[in-house]
């Protein structure tokens, strides 16, 4: 991929002057290399140190874009304009540091629009001190949930953590926290792989960033539609939701989301039949095993059973749940 080669190479050592003027202060501020250690007197002034860090490495692919050294579409990884937030979309309280988004068109080294999490990409943590590591991976851990508790495509995400010039990436899956090595930007090595790293989410498909692709909204109809693919005839079948019951408001467990929906069809759907074809979908159902390995606890088996059993009986209709579409 040129591109990201290309980027990573320049923006290792060439900076603007607003950019490099930033990451100055930055290490010399926060690199223990300056003699008494860490000068950094409140944690944000970090803030725009590392927002400015990533616009520049945006604004240098959207420059790369525009000189047509790549025909793929790079979209930017930009921050929210407003640091330590509280994003109005969720009933947690507590104050993000940095929200990042991507970002097409403009070269804005930021967005305007209100911090929220259903726009973010990931959330980045910032301490002074590489003492304080655990606990910024404790945040981390602590905000992300409201990712995953209000996109409904979700089905990982990426973070950093930011500790003195020490930047660690880390993924966040349903049950458990990875962390890369240690990036120090106060290294031309340290900053060549956050560049890397920066590059590479911004030009990588949507699913390496943690978005299911058959959950995807639609903007101009602003709704969300749902591709279900049923195991037994292997027939993908499309849904358009209706309402959310129950989102995915935590990092961790298995991140079961319900929706109630009805199968999307080529024309409108009339109010006098669209109640008649709602169904709930049940999303993210994660098989569950038992102590024998050959034992799979597969819920969708049990409501086939429960389908094929009551095929000719509708006097208990209401009653059971009837499978429509499932599976793995």
């Amino acid at each position: 991929m040129p591109l990201t080669a290309a980027a990573a190479e320049s923006a290792g050592e060439q900076a603007d002057s607003v950019a490099y003027s930033q990451l100055v202060r930055w290490i010399s501020l926060c690199s223990k290399a300056s003699g008494s250690g860490p000068k950094v007197s409140r944690e944000p002034m970090m803030y725009p140190w590392m927002s400015a860090f990533i616009a520049f490495v945006a604004k240098e692919l959207a420059s790369a874009a525009a000189a047509g050294e790549s025909s793929e579409e790079t979209l930017k990884l930009v921050s929210f304009g407003k640091f330590d937030f509280v994003a109005d979309d969720s009933d947690d309280y507590r104050r993000v540091d940095i929200g990042l988004v991507l970002s097409a068109g403009n070269t804005s080294s930021f967005t305007d629009a209100a911090p929220a999490y259903k726009d973010a990409v990931m959330l980045v943590e910032l301490k002074r001190y590489l003492t304080e590591q655990a606990k910024a991976y404790m945040q981390l851990v602590l905000y992300t949930r409201n990712l995953f508790g209000t996109q409904p495509n979700r089905r990982f995400a990426w973070g950093l953590t930011v500790c003195g010039t020490t930047v660690r990436a880390c993924l966040l899956v349903h049950d458990k926290v990875l962390s890369s090595e240690a990036m120090d930007v106060s290294t031309s090595d340290g900053r060549r792989v956050f560049v890397k790293l920066l590059t590479n989410w911004s030009m990588c498909e949507s699913w390496r960033l943690g978005y299911d692709p058959t959950i995807r909204f639609d903007a101009g109809l602003k709704h969300w539609e749902i591709d279900v693919c049923d195991s037994e005839t292997q027939m993908p079948r499309t849904y358009v939701c209706e309402n959310i019951l129950c989102n995915a408001n935590s990092t961790f467990g298995r991140h079961t989301r319900c929706f109630v929906a009805h199968e999307k069809t080529a024309g409108p759907v009339s109010a006098s039949n669209q109640d008649s074809s709602m169904v709930l979908i049940k999303d993210s159902w994660a098989q569950a095993t038992g102590p024998d390995s050959d034992v799979v606890h597969d819920e969708v088996a049990y409501l086939r059973e429960i389908r094929d059993a009551l095929a000719d009986n509708n006097t208990l209709d209401g009653m059971y749940s009837r499978l429509e579409a499932g599976g793995v």
